[in-house]
């Protein structure tokens, strides 16, 4: 396991006097490797449990493959958050769900959907856990806040910047994430179908950033803001 932070000075001694001092300013980054072949596959709406989608069928195996994590870097900057999830292999219909604790609590604060699109670029929400109030920012007209690019396939990533005003402002901040991907079965025969909303989940899939071998996603440390 490669867990590690850094703190973005001019040099060593920079480093130490401003961590000495309280309220300077200065960034932060940390990285966790995610092992690979450590997808879960699961019925279950919530993404519990699970057992390892590598050691199943074929097919899970396969799909398995399409959510595949190798790596999450987050990097607090003095405008932005930026979130990187690479991957293996990247299908163009999965995501990434994740969370964010701000300054020093232990509850999720945030809480974040991102996806690729089919143009190197992203869509995505990010949400207020605490107060259930809905979309925080999101990546569509008009405000388009959050941006980052994608790349599908093998070596494939998702790139997503946060303003720091989406998370209101925070001094420190812990990221957790997974991505997820999910298989559809339909609940009727061809003719009747219409929509999604007729289909039933058979099998999801979901890969939690964890330098383990799987198990529930792991936070970066706290990141001080730039």
């Amino acid at each position: 396991m490669r867990h590690t932070t850094r703190i973005l000075a001019a040099g060593a001694a920079a480093a130490t006097v401003l961590l000495a001092s309280a309220g300077t300013a200065m960034a932060g980054s940390d990285s966790i490797d995610d092992k690979r072949y450590d997808t879960l596959v699961t019925t279950k709406s919530s993404y519990s449990g699970g057992t390892l989608a590598s050691k199943g069928t074929y097919a899970q195996r396969v799909d398995g493959g399409k959510l595949d994590v190798d790596k999450m870097t987050v990097n607090h900057g003095s405008a932005f958050i930026s979130i990187r999830l690479s991957f293996h292999n990247l299908d163009p219909h999965a995501a990434v769900v994740g969370s964010v604790k701000v300054n020093g609590g232990t509850a999720e604060d945030f809480a974040f959907y991102v996806e690729p699109n089919g143009s190197g670029g992203i869509g995505g929400e990010s949400y207020d856990s605490e107060d259930n109030a809905g979309t925080v920012c999101w990546s569509g007209a008009p405000t388009n806040k959050l941006q980052g690019t994608s790349k599908l396939g093998k070596g494939g990533f998702i790139q997503l910047y946060v303003p720091r005003a989406c998370f209101d402002n925070p001094k420190y901040v812990k990221v957790g994430a997974s991505s997820t991907y999910r298989e559809f079965v339909p609940d009727l025969p061809d003719t009747q179908k219409s929509a999604e909303s007729n289909l039933v989940a058979q099998e999801r899939f979901y890969d939690p950033v964890n330098s383990a071998y799987f198990g529930a996603p792991e936070y970066t440390s706290w990141l001080a803001r730039g």
